[in-house]
């Protein structure tokens, strides 16, 4: 497939020329960078989103972070926390996230939070499934490929943080 036969679909002719090169650009980068556009963190069977959804993935998230340092050396043993309960609970609670609808998170605010908290979950989650060799920060394409389906969407990580929290504000770069 070509990156012009990305943008074909059933909003396709809706599209300006402006709009059109953008999303050909991103397509580019994204197959520069290796990204997948169907890849997410959360496949598999999706769940019904619990009420609580936001309240109970911030919690495990927490769970994690208190168990990432050893306490004799300060180092992060990544085997053990991907072997962990409290990581087994997070990755059930994001095939909820298929079937969760941001829209019904209340206010501004609610869905803010929301998505701050779910942008560090997606990075937690991304950092213990990819296990990048450098730092987060040098593995060029990560953010892009780090994402979950979230009300039969995908979003990267780069999507969270540039589309939802900074309000569509272009990359810095």
């Amino acid at each position: 497939m070509t990156a012009e036969d990305s943008l074909k679909g059933p909003f396709a002719h809706t599209l300006d020329p402006r709009a059109r090169l953008f999303l050909l650009a991103h397509r580019l980068i994204d197959r520069l960078l290796g990204v997948d556009p169907d890849e997410v963190l959360n496949d598999g069977p999706p769940l019904p989103a619990p009420p609580d959804l936001a309240r109970r993935l911030r919690q495990v998230a927490n769970q994690i972070r208190a168990q990432a340092p050893d306490p004799d050396t300060g180092t992060v043993h990544y085997d053990r926390l991907a072997a962990s309960p409290a990581y087994a609970a997070l990755r059930e609670l994001t095939r909820a996230l298929p079937t969760c609808r941001p829209e019904t998170l209340g206010d501004r605010p609610h869905r803010l939070a929301f998505f701050i908290n779910l942008y560090n979950v997606l990075i937690l989650d991304a950092l213990l499934r990819y296990r990048p060799q450098r730092s987060l920060l040098e593995d060029r394409g990560l953010f892009r490929r780090a994402a979950y389906n979230i009300g039969g969407q995908r979003f990267s990580a780069d999507d969270i943080e540039h589309g939802v929290l900074r309000g569509n504000r272009r990359h810095p770069f």
